[in-house]
């Protein structure tokens, strides 16, 4: 096998040598997002709309299972949670998700000799709320964009964009 090497702007993007094959992270979007060959995508607000209402019920199923898992957490650890979240996300957008209650500090990490397993119990339910207040704020974010992009004005998308909108 030759050794192949594409470069765009200067940068070598993809190596593929004796048996290897390697693209680096992120490339691919670098070669379609800048530069002079960037592409832009043009969507109609209703498109852009419709691909909003489709993530927005993924995100919405992601938080039932979520809730579930929080909820299994709190079973397994015995007891619930004690403190508002230290999260930065909730203390910004808090409003968005209601209460959201994590473990303190001193359920998951203390030095007491307690349980190990339900300090990580706690700890996995702590991420789990975390997840659960990015799926809060991503629907929010939704709505509001859902509200505010007009059906029949064309808006020209980035590739992060679009590939955003159709995960």
């Amino acid at each position: 096998m030759s050794d192949i090497s594409i470069t765009a702007e200067g940068t070598s993007l993809y190596t593929n040598g004796p048996g290897i094959q390697e693209l680096q992270k992120s490339h691919i979007r670098d070669l379609f997002e800048y530069g002079e060959n960037k592409v832009r995508v043009s969507k109609t607000g209703k498109q852009i709309k419709e691909m909003l209402s489709g993530k927005k019920a993924r995100s919405e199923a992601n938080k039932i299972a979520i809730q579930a898992k929080m909820k299994a957490c709190i079973t397994e650890c015995g007891f619930a949670p004690d403190e508002d979240c230290d999260y930065y996300m909730y203390a910004k957008y808090g409003g968005v998700c209601g209460d959201v209650l994590c473990y303190s500090d001193k359920y998951c990490y203390s030095s007491d000799g307690g349980d190990e397993s339900v300090k990580q119990c706690c700890r996995r339910y702590n991420q789990y709320a975390r997840d659960y207040v990015n799926c809060c704020v991503d629907c929010h974010y939704i709505d509001t964009m859902i509200n505010n992009v007009e059906d029949n004005k064309s808006y020209n998308l980035s590739i992060s964009q679009i590939a955003e909108l159709t995960k």
